[in-house]
């Protein structure tokens, strides 16, 4: 029995509404852990604004999503007519645009500050201008009002020439997440293995892993997951199911819970740092990985960064930690 429209927008609001929940309370522990024990330091602004202005975002998206069922419900009373009608939601649909655009942006940026390389992050601009084009569209054509002879029932979110587009945004949004985020995990595992080819050199009766490999571990599966949800909404939507209406909405929560889960990380990465540490010349690609950072060579030259071993059994977990003139930029 397939999912009626109105099922699916009340599900959808239910589901929203516990991935809200997470999302606020990760970003609330990512703005603890960013401003922490600051001092002296400074708050990336480019990752601090991108973390409030998602909330806010994620916060309107439940709030118009919220007001259109409680209409839909109340006032209609169910009408099938009202959930039709998609010129209701542009305000909803203009947030949920928004999202990825300032999330992708940020991961791009991420990996221009730890590759200092225009070409390299190229593609993935490419991508993201595309997603700009084709979700303005997108948008408008879902709010275009329904032609007058057409309203039979039917969902004009599935027509062909708006179907087209939407299969369009939400294809290029996914190649722009995956180009930007194989990007910056490159760089990262890169950085690892460097780190731990020079720590083998003198120890090698331990199995080493830097501070790096946990962020890179971390970037990869939130890459994955916003990927795979992407898919599921292409896929539930190429067969005009209602249930994409519960997909989009899911999108919309998970943004916030990617982006916050990396900072996270990151930041409990660098306070496992502050336990012990002494410097070894390395390259400064662990305290570039997420903040800004003056333009740097390669991973194989220049800098000094702390490192700090710690003893688990019989492996050993090397951790690579900013120095001071990072750690005043730090996110």
């Amino acid at each position: 029995m397939p999912l009626s429209l109105q099922a699916a927008e009340l599900i959808a609001i239910v589901v929203q509404s516990v991935l809200y929940g997470i999302a606020i309370l990760l970003i609330s522990i990512t703005l603890w852990a960013l401003t922490l024990d600051r001092k002296e330091r400074h708050v990336s602004p480019v990752i601090l604004v991108g973390l409030c202005t998602l909330a806010v975002l994620s916060t309107l998206h439940l709030v118009a999503d919220g007001m259109y069922i409680y209409r839909g419900f109340i006032s209609f009373e169910g009408s099938t007519l009202y959930f039709l009608d998609h010129t209701k939601f542009t305000f909803k649909n203009t947030v949920y645009f928004l999202e990825p655009l300032l999330a992708d942006s940020i991961l791009i940026y991420r990996c221009y500050i730890v590759w200092q390389n225009l070409l390299v992050i190229a593609l993935p601009i490419v991508f993201w201008l595309g997603t700009i084009v084709t979700g303005a569209h997108t948008v408008w054509s879902i709010a275009r009002p329904i032609p007058v002879g057409q309203e039979n029932g039917q969902d004009s979110i599935f027509a062909h020439q708006t179907e087209a587009w939407v299969i369009s945004f939400y294809s290029i949004a996914l190649a722009t997440n995956i180009s930007a985020t194989l990007i910056l995990a490159t760089k990262l595992w890169i950085g690892h293995k460097n780190a731990v080819r020079y720590l083998s050199s003198s120890n090698t009766q331990h199995t080493l892993k830097s501070s790096i490999y946990p962020i890179f571990v971390v970037i990869l599966e939130c890459g994955a997951f916003y990927s795979f949800a992407l898919i599921a909404m292409m896929a539930v939507y190429l067969r005009h199911s209602t249930a994409a209406y519960l997909v989009n909405d899911m999108i919309g929560q998970i943004i916030p819970i990617t982006f916050s889960i990396v900072l996270v990380r990151a930041a409990l990465v660098r306070y496992e740092n502050k336990e012990h540490s002494s410097s070894i010349p390395l390259s400064g690609f662990a305290a570039r990985a997420f903040v800004p950072a003056k333009p740097f060579s390669g991973v194989s030259t220049g800098g000094t960064i702390p490192l700090t071993f710690r003893g688990r059994s019989s492996s050993g977990d090397p951790i690579l930690t900013e120095n001071k003139e990072n750690e005043a930029s730090a996110v």
